[in-house]
């Protein structure tokens, strides 16, 4: 992840002003975009990004918090720390049915108005709003769509939706 941190020297004067982070747990990297040392005249302020990411090992769920320290070289002892909690965000999915036959026969004369549908479930399982792909291949003479019925809840509803084109029944 990365965001800025807006960094303002409040003193009564110019001040160079150097920056550590820390973490509460230890893996987490967090780097400061650029240089660690800020010049500012009083009253001005900088953009800062901050880079910070998770141990490779992290399960979804985990957390941290980390501690970005502006100290002042004109005073040590004025120091500014802001900290922010950081999660490594839980990402899943259940589809119901949990799998798809290989083919499915069809008689193409039984459609209703050449429609055949195969409905599905798409459930979020993950801890934020995600976006999946699906994809599809029918044979020839098949056109598919793939539509939401429920309205984009966190549970969805989605219908495969096969058109039988009658130039497929010459093949």
């Amino acid at each position: 992840i990365s965001f800025d941190v807006s960094i303002i020297n409040n003193g009564n004067g110019f001040d160079i002003i150097d920056l550590e982070t820390d973490s509460s747990s230890s893996g987490w990297d967090i780097d400061i975009d650029g240089s660690k040392t800020i010049e500012l005249d009083q009253g001005d302020s900088e953009l800062v990004s901050i880079l910070v990411s998770s141990p490779s090992s992290a399960t979804g769920g985990e957390s941290t918090t980390i501690t970005i320290s502006a100290i002042s070289g004109g005073n040590p002892l004025e120091v500014a720390d802001i900290d922010y909690s950081l999660s490594v965000r839980e990402t899943g999915i259940q589809v119901t049915p949990s799998t798809f036959p290989n083919s499915i026969p069809i008689n193409p004369y039984n459609l209703e108005n050449n429609l055949f549908h195969y409905p599905f479930s798409v459930k979020n399982t993950g801890n934020g709003a995600d976006t999946y792909s699906f994809s599809t291949s029918v044979g020839g003479g098949w056109s598919i769509s793939v539509y939401d019925v429920s309205g984009g809840s966190y549970t969805d509803l989605l219908t495969i939706c096969l058109l039988y084109t009658s130039d497929a029944a010459d093949e």
